[in-house]
């Protein structure tokens, strides 16, 4: 019985006195240290936060309301109204340059002959950056065009 107390009492003196190393002295001289963190750079809007303009693609006019700020993967409120021709058979719209790279094409969906879309801008924003509209009328014919962001 003797050794195995023995086995006891000796691991858990040396944890005792592991556990009492530690002076106030130490503890002074070594605060610990608050975490810092760096904040992220902030982005400047390249966009006002209204822009009306109107195109005519594919036989169709339309009226364009851009609202909400250009910055990257920023979401813009895109209302469109059609003032003239037949209906479109889809309107598609993405932000960035003419091919569309790194761009997510939305479609728009539809309230009688006004549409709206909600675009996101990709995460890095090309030279000349625009909202481009691409229409399809209902004899087939596509064609795209820009409104200017910046």
């Amino acid at each position: 019985m003797c050794n195995a107390i023995k086995y006891l009492v000796i691991p858990i003196a040396v944890c005792l006195v592991l556990l009492g190393c530690t002076s106030e002295s130490d503890s002074k001289e070594n605060p610990p240290q608050p975490k810092v963190t760096t904040p992220a750079a902030p982005v400047t809007p390249v966009a006002p936060s209204r822009i009306v303009d109107t195109l005519s693609l594919a036989g169709i006019t339309l009226e364009v309301t851009i609202g909400g700020t250009l910055s990257p993967s920023a979401e813009l409120d895109v209302a469109l109204v059609q003032t003239s021709g037949s209906p479109a058979i889809a309107i598609r719209l993405w932000v960035g340059d003419e091919s569309g790279i790194g761009s997510v094409k939305t479609k728009v969906h539809s309230h009688g002959a006004s549409y709206h879309a909600v675009p996101q801008a990709p995460s890095t924003l090309p030279e000349n950056c625009a909202l481009w509209i691409e229409v399809q009328s209902a004899t087939g014919e596509r064609e795209a065009g820009s409104i200017s962001l910046q």
